[in-house]
């Protein structure tokens, strides 16, 4: 089954508080945290409060996904070991510098389900990018094991491994960050999403930045508040008149095709393959947002920025 990830939600996994709250956050996915979130000295206690959290169950149709630390920190295979005998649904490792780290992961996650009779397969893995040589290897890193969905940008890692301050980055070297990580994870044939928003009031800023990484190919975005998740599940979610447009596409190309002609026209505008393509994409995020043939939402639909 493939998952819709527009909003993915970072839960600090000390906190049992947070972690009570957001089985409440209409999020896509929680991203239950061992690492950057975690003060050192509550490693330990995070690792058996999230254990619980997903051996209680889930309460909704949100996805269980837990960060642990990186491949190269003391602290991985103890992670690794107490969260998939918890069974989450996918597992983030961070600052992935290259596609040997992923493979480790994958393959330790194939030893944990055959141990315990889970589908291969089953326990999904994403990839953190978020340092200097993991964006020069992100092509690699995205197509390194069949288990890996896709890859996330880092960015305030990215800007303190580059020795820049992150709000003085935005539209420099994190703006090239953005567009390569896409265009690295698509070119795999696999998923992206878009690095968090840390302007927790501006709500407006939120709105342009999603729409931003919308229109650059990202599959959703990265939230610390839960004031965000809203917000992002809209603008990741095709609106109604979206959806029509690409039904009309889908059928105009299917009766040009019986026709014997590949280009077209729907209300005025010249449509081709490529066209076609991106149209049956948009089609495919609302099947996946929960919208019903006609654009009628099933659980939300899409909206413009207030």
């Amino acid at each position: 089954m493939i998952r819709v990830r527009r909003s993915v939600v970072f839960v600090p996994g000390s906190e049992p508080r947070k972690l009570e709250k957001c089985r409440a956050f209409p999020a896509d996915s929680l991203v239950l945290d061992l690492e950057d979130s975690v003060a050192p000295q509550q490693v330990v206690l995070a690792r058996a409060l999230v254990a619980d959290f997903l051996r209680a169950g889930p309460t909704g149709p949100q996805e269980r996904m837990v960060r642990i630390h990186g491949v190269t920190t003391p602290h991985f295979h103890q992670d690794l070991e107490a969260i998939l005998a918890a069974r989450p649904d996918a597992v983030v490792v961070p600052k992935v510098n290259g596609p040997a780290e992923v493979q480790l992961a994958a393959e330790l996650i194939s030893l944990a389900e055959a141990a315990q009779g889970i589908p291969p397969g089953t326990v999904r893995l994403l990839a953190i990018i978020e340092t200097a040589r993991g964006l020069v290897q992100a092509f690699d890193i995205a197509a390194a094991s069949p288990r890996l969905d896709g890859l996330i940008l880092g960015h305030a890692d990215l800007a303190m491994t580059l020795g820049i301050q992150e709000r003085m980055a935005l539209d420099g070297v994190i703006r090239y960050a953005r567009h390569h990580l896409v265009i690295a994870a698509r070119a795999a044939g696999k998923e992206a999403w878009d690095m968090v928003w840390l302007q927790i009031a501006d709500l407006d800023g939120l709105w342009r930045e999603a729409r931003e990484g919308l229109h650059m190919g990202y599959s959703g975005k990265l939230v610390v508040h839960p004031s965000h998740i809203e917000p992002v599940n809209q603008i990741y979610t095709p609106t109604p008149a979206e959806v029509r447009f690409a039904e009309q596409v889908l059928e105009g190309y299917e009766a040009a095709l019986k026709e014997g002609r590949a280009v077209f026209t729907v209300d005025g505008r010249m449509i081709d393959l490529p066209i076609v393509d991106v149209e049956r994409r948009i089609l495919e995020r609302a099947r996946r947002a929960g919208l019903s043939p006609g654009g009628a939402a099933a659980a939300g639909g899409g909206a413009e920025s207030p």
